[in-house]
């Protein structure tokens, strides 16, 4: 993995603003089983009370995805001796784990 391997291409979110996509989170993305998450309220009802609540399960897979990604970066570094602790492929792995973490809903 390249040094800019999470900008293979940018979606823009109304919360966390411009997300970067690898190529393999961009082909999950675009996946029959991904996008059905487009369908899925994340708040159930929710939209009847408070129109504004119209999260889906797919937006609120990728912020997670970009939540996720932004506190290993946060962390990702020993102090002591300025190395990094997850590497861009451990990186890649907890990304695609946070993008997929509801791909089982219904």
């Amino acid at each position: 993995m390249g040094r800019n391997s999470f900008d293979h291409k940018r979606i823009n979110d109304p919360i966390h603003g411009a997300i970067g996509l690898s190529d393999i989170e961009l082909r999950i993305i675009n996946s029959p089983s991904f996008l059905r998450l487009r369908n899925l309220k994340q708040l159930g009802l929710a939209d009847f009370v408070f129109p504004g609540a119209t999260h889906t399960r797919f937006a609120h897979s990728i912020g997670v995805m970009h939540v996720v990604s932004r506190m290993i970066d946060a962390v990702n570094c020993d102090t002591s001796s300025g190395t990094l602790l997850i590497d861009e492929r451990e990186k890649q792995k907890i990304r695609l784990a946070a993008l997929l973490h509801d791909i089982g809903h219904y």
